[in-house]
């Protein structure tokens, strides 16, 4: 059993318990086919890592040419929290553009308290400046600026809630738009360092009293799982986190954010029943997804911690 599941599923943003209510909305089409869903869109990787995970979801999608169905904020509304993928152009369109009708609704839905995730190439800058569409910059708090070639992905290096996280990056990758954060307001989550060593933007949080974002220019599905946590999973986990939606990371026992020795010196002294179960995370612990922790657990995580386990779980 996953230990996905066995984490409570919690929305603490609302501040009542219960599992919370997600949508995955994919607005990335078929290149040839305007009412086709994109066969590789982020929107499918997310919902199967969720699927995964044992996160119950809602999957949809809207088509290219569709701006009746997003331009009610009462779509939005059953919903704790929207993950929606927005597509890249690449030479032909592929993304959906948000109309004034179409933006304004989602711009309602966060003010009444919704939280959303949205990537695009094009959705921040290159939409709202040449396409008709919508300007998000002040609902997520970011300032979108066009670099020519700036942002073309290469190395993407977390910040912030993503703090220490790396991918190389294997998506779609045209004229990406580049998403400054405010200072003192929101903040990076994913730089981008070029082959010429140029550092852009390219994902940004914002949390106020009222709702929680990521603005995110790249796609999820082209990241490129790597070592240790450097995973598309654990950063999926990264996100549900920051929402309040998941009540910790596989490791992370002291609930923290991170995986490293101070989790395996709090599962030591709990082991030694020095410490009570109420202290850490309990569904964090089990490393081996055996269903019990144990010494082992403590092993496995020793041995991740020192990079001798590159992955979690792991199953001797």
């Amino acid at each position: 059993m996953k230990v996905w599941m066995i984490l409570a599923l919690i929305l603490v943003w609302s501040g009542t318990a219960g599992a919370a209510s997600i949508l995955v909305l994919n607005l990335d089409t078929d290149p040839y086919d305007a009412n086709s869903p994109n066969a590789t869109s982020s929107a499918a990787t997310i919902s199967q890592l969720l699927t995964g995970m044992g996160v119950a979801h809602t999957p949809a999608f809207v088509g290219r040419d569709d701006h009746t169905t997003l331009a009610d904020s009462s779509y939005y509304a059953p919903y704790d929290l929207v993950f929606i993928g927005v597509g890249v152009n690449c030479v032909i369109q592929v993304a959906h553009v948000f109309n004034t009708d179409e933006g304004q609704a989602l711009v309602d839905y966060l003010e009444s308290g919704g939280m959303v995730y949205m990537e695009g190439g094009d959705v921040w800058y290159q939409d709202p400046e040449y396409n008709d569409g919508f300007d998000f910059g002040d609902a997520f708090r970011v300032n979108p600026r066009a670099e020519m070639g700036l942002a073309d992905l290469d190395q993407l290096e977390g910040t912030g809630i993503a703090n220490g996280l790396e991918f190389d990056y294997g998506g779609d990758n045209c004229f990406i738009d580049v998403i400054n954060h405010r200072q003192g307001i929101s903040f990076k989550v994913f730089e981008n360092v070029n082959q010429y060593q140029e550092v852009s933007t390219v994902a940004v949080s914002y949390q106020s009293s009222a709702y929680k974002t990521i603005a995110c220019s790249f796609e999820f599905n082209g990241l490129t799982d790597g070592t240790g946590n450097n995973t598309q999973e654990y950063l999926l986990g990264v996100y549900l986190d920051f929402f309040g939606i998941m009540a910790g990371i596989l490791g992370d026992v002291n609930d923290d954010g991170q995986v490293d020795a101070d989790d395996v010196l709090l599962l030591g002294n709990y082991l030694a029943d020095n410490i009570a179960p109420a202290l850490m995370n309990l569904g964090a612990a089990d490393v081996d997804e055996s269903g019990a922790i144990n010494l082992l657990d403590k092993v496995i995580l020793h041995n991740f911690v020192a990079g001798n386990i590159s992955t979690l779980p792991f199953t001797p």
